[in-house]
């Protein structure tokens, strides 16, 4: 089978689903949280101060499923809510001091991470190793229904055509 093949590259994104999902609990268990609150929190360290729709959007989220997990990251002081001047529907949401020593030990534990692992791709394949995973994941952004069959529920809980 040719590795380019629809079932070859299929079966390695399997094995590098499965992979990264192991690589990912390790991840929450050490830095005391979980998966969901990893991506909102080094999300709004990504943004900067954010509203919530903002958020929602970059995580292809609705909002209701990520009120819950920005709700967690609250109660433990790790984000701060803040309603928006002039406008009593919206919040932004900033991280706290707790919140950027959390995101700062999370990157310090992936930046080692990705250097294992870089460590174990031969030198002159690692920028293309970096930029094919670029290139998998705006292909795979969400928005796009390249992937999902018709009629196909989204995480956020809507249909694509």
């Amino acid at each position: 089978m040719k590795a380019e093949s629809p079932q070859a590259v299929r079966s390695s994104l399997r094995r590098l689903e499965r992979a990264l999902a192991g690589a990912l609990d390790l991840d929450a268990v050490c830095c005391g949280v979980t998966i969901a609150q990893v991506h909102v929190l080094l999300a709004v360290e990504e943004l900067g101060e954010t509203r919530v729709t903002a958020l929602a959007g970059e995580l292809g989220l609705d909002k209701s499923t990520l009120s819950r997990t920005i709700e967690s990251l609250v109660r433990a002081g790790i984000v701060e809510r803040r309603a928006v001047p002039g406008d009593r529907r919206s919040l932004n949401l900033s991280l706290t001091a707790l919140g950027r020593r959390a995101a700062a030990d999370i990157n310090r534990q992936g930046d080692r991470e990705i250097r294992a692992l870089f460590g174990r791709i031969p030198p002159e394949k690692r920028g293309l190793v970096a930029e094919a995973i670029a290139l998998l994941a705006d292909a795979l952004a969400p928005g796009r229904a390249c992937c999902r069959p018709a009629g196909f529920k989204t995480q956020a809980g809507r249909k694509r055509p």
